[in-house]
């Protein structure tokens, strides 16, 4: 369990490692992508591996999230975000021995998939460490969480 606990933050690790926009795109046309972007905490993982149609194992995880602050979209209290993660790198390109413990914090776009969601774009599960006034996030940049809502937000009102 905790392995799949994992999958956030190596997702997470990923915008860490290099904070940074895709190409040729700005803060508010990611966004516009994401039907949900939440401060969350997640609560618990779970983990299925299952042979796809290439005799490939596919490891799914979904992580189960309270969602502690919205900045857009409309979502219910608790949430389920679903990835699929291969070996060695998960789908993000994060290697698998960059992993968290339970009770991970993240600052998320999301894409409605069904009853789950899916990261919105390559970066779209960030970490958030510390708390409070302390608390800082992974993206879109190694900044105070504040800092990153505030710019969220004034991205978002851009059209």
């Amino acid at each position: 369990m905790k392995t799949t606990l994992m999958f956030l933050a190596v997702m997470v690790y990923s915008g860490a490692t290099s904070g940074q926009l895709p190409p040729g795109q700005t803060l508010a046309d990611v966004l516009r992508d994401a039907d949900v972007v939440a401060v969350v905490s997640v609560t618990n993982v779970e983990k299925s591996v299952l042979t796809n149609i290439e005799k490939r194992e596919v490891t799914t995880v979904i992580a189960n999230a309270a969602v502690e602050r919205i900045l857009k979209g409309n979502p219910i209290k608790s949430i389920r975000i679903q990835e699929e993660v291969g070996e060695p790198l998960f789908s993000s390109g994060t290697p698998v021995s960059a992993v968290l413990a339970s009770k991970t914090r993240m600052l998320v776009c999301l894409r409605r998939t069904g009853d789950t969601y899916t990261a919105s774009h390559r970066f779209g599960l960030a970490l958030v460490y510390g708390s409070g006034r302390d608390a800082r996030t992974t993206w879109p940049a190694c900044i105070p969480l504040d800092e990153a809502v505030a710019n969220i937000q004034k991205a978002l009102t851009q059209k």
